[in-house]
């Protein structure tokens, strides 16, 4: 089992995510794609998983509809790792 910090853009016009899972917003992104204006948060979350793929599945889980996310990053750290406190300000992780 290892931490995963993993970072996505997430379309605010998409389908939600479900925002109880301790998360960051690092800031915003846009875009012009297929015709329209697309507004994208940078979203930063940990997660416990024994695999990328399986941490990257857990994040796919929390959307209300299926979704084809952007990653920005998914960093391996040791398990129990955790960001900045003050981003998390429970300390809470995300487990699978």
């Amino acid at each position: 089992m290892n931490t995963y910090w993993l970072s996505w853009y997430h379309d605010i016009d998409g389908p939600d995510f479900d925002s109880t899972t301790p998360y960051h917003s690092s800031g915003d992104s846009h875009r012009f794609e297929s015709g329209r204006y697309v507004e994208l948060d940078c979203i930063c979350m940990a997660v416990d998983a024994t695999s990328e793929d399986e941490a990257k599945a857990y994040v796919h889980g929390l959307y209300e509809a299926p979704v084809e996310l952007e990653w920005r990053f998914c960093d391996e750290k040791h398990y129990g790792w955790g960001p900045l406190r003050d981003r998390f300000p429970y300390g809470a992780q995300s487990q699978p």
